[in-house]
């Protein structure tokens, strides 16, 4: 098994001596819980490549991206998106289990902070663009806040959770699934209502698909807390990260591709005469 080296909330470093002794430098702290595995080496070799693989992907998306300015039109949204995701993939393969990426607390959990702060920098935006899917409003409405304070709620309780222990952290995560709720309340009127708003056919099959990867990929997320290493530890560090990774892909990446092929048809169909 993989077993950390070097980990700690304050960069401590430890060896580990495979015979039940650590060796701490001195005025540091450690905590036995650390040494919990990470997974086994195939499973390490496989996040790695679904880690570039999201490299790749993200680097085509781009370059489509890029053309699409060029050619015609394309929304800030899905290029910071991916932009973001590209980044984080690269540190995520280099630096995962480093601090401050990751976090271990002295109670022994281990808080994959990077993760967050991702989600943090672009389910905002993802929301942004979900609140103007067809691309025809040019002002935020208020409906773009309610996603944003309920989506926020959301991470800001779910990091909590993972941090927590016993009955708090089952607080706080039914708390975040609550702001969550919330955000899938809000979500599905923008999805109706635009659905309703755009000409039947191409723009419809394409608002269906989106509504359909949001609310599945979302919805899977609090799963995969409850099965990983925040929740009940059915699944390892790496498989956590396999799992992450392939979500993230269609929630973000996927999502924001269509999300800009719709907006390129409604702006087709609607503005520019036929």
């Amino acid at each position: 098994m993989d077993h950390p080296v070097a980990r700690s909330l304050i960069a401590t470093t430890y060896i580990n001596l495979g015979n039940g002794s650590v060796i701490v430098p001195e005025n540091e702290c450690f905590c036995l819980s650390w040494l919990k595995p990470r997974g086994t080496p195939l499973q390490k070799k496989v996040a790695n490549g679904m880690q570039w693989f999201a490299f790749g992907f993200s680097v085509l998306l781009l370059m489509y991206y890029a053309y699409q300015t060029w050619k015609s039109i394309c929304g800030w949204e899905e290029v910071y998106v991916c932009v973001v995701e590209l980044t984080k993939v690269v540190v995520e393969f280099f630096h995962e289990f480093d601090n401050p990426a990751m976090l271990q607390l002295s109670g022994g959990n281990r808080l994959l902070w990077l993760r967050y702060c991702e989600w943090l920098l672009t389910c905002p935006v993802i929301l942004i663009h979900l609140s103007n899917l067809t691309g025809l409003s040019e002002d935020y409405s208020r409906r773009t806040m309610q996603l944003l304070v309920s989506d926020i709620g959301t991470i800001v309780w779910g990091a909590t959770a993972a941090m927590a222990k016993g009955p708090a952290k089952i607080g706080f995560f039914i708390l975040g699934c609550l702001y969550g709720s919330t955000t899938y309340f809000h979500a599905a009127k923008v999805y109706i209502e635009s659905y309703n708003a755009i000409p039947k056919g191409q723009c419809r099959v394409l608002v269906r698909a989106m509504a359909w990867i949001f609310f599945a990929t979302w919805g899977f997320y609090p799963v995969l807390f409850l099965l990983g290493p925040e929740g009940y530890g059915v699944m390892s560090m790496y498989g956590s990260t396999i799992s992450h990774t392939a979500v993230d892909l269609l929630s973000k990446n996927v999502w924001g591709l269509l999300g800009h092929h719709l907006r390129r048809k409604v702006h087709e169909s609607m503005v520019v005469p036929i």
